[in-house]
């Protein structure tokens, strides 16, 4: 699996593309490049992963669950968008598996960065308040 990712400016999201398919081992190097993110951070960081080229998923559910996008204190939203028919089928089981109500799956990034973005306001409005 390809990946690219970067900060998204004057956000706290990391953006994400995955390529392929994806393993356990593409996995572990994505929480690798988020820890430091992590933890050098005081606000909730939030993920934006474009699985519009995203073959499949060579990870088990078990180790998907325990991932640090579900587990981590600092990870605000885990907001997809794109894939196929396969792709969004495989997101939902694993959105009903986790029971995480920080993964959100959208058909574009537009979509995606607006409920980003509102969730963000929202937070802010909720912490300033």
């Amino acid at each position: 699996m390809a990946t690219e990712n970067y900060m998204l400016s004057n956000m706290p999201v990391m953006y994400f593309k995955v390529q392929g398919k994806a393993t356990l081992k593409d996995l572990r190097a994505v929480e690798m490049e988020l820890k430091p993110r992590l933890n050098a951070t005081h606000d909730k960081l939030h993920m934006l992963i474009d699985v519009s080229e995203m073959d499949g998923l060579a990870v088990d559910l078990k180790h998907l669950k325990q991932a640090i996008g579900f587990t981590h204190p600092k990870i605000g939203k885990v907001v997809l968008f794109g894939g196929g028919l396969a792709v969004r089928s495989l997101l939902t089981i694993l959105a009903r598996f986790t029971a995480s109500d920080r993964l959100r799956y959208f058909n574009t990034e537009a979509d995606a960065m607006s409920y980003l973005q509102r969730t963000m306001a929202e937070g802010n409005a909720t912490s300033s308040g």
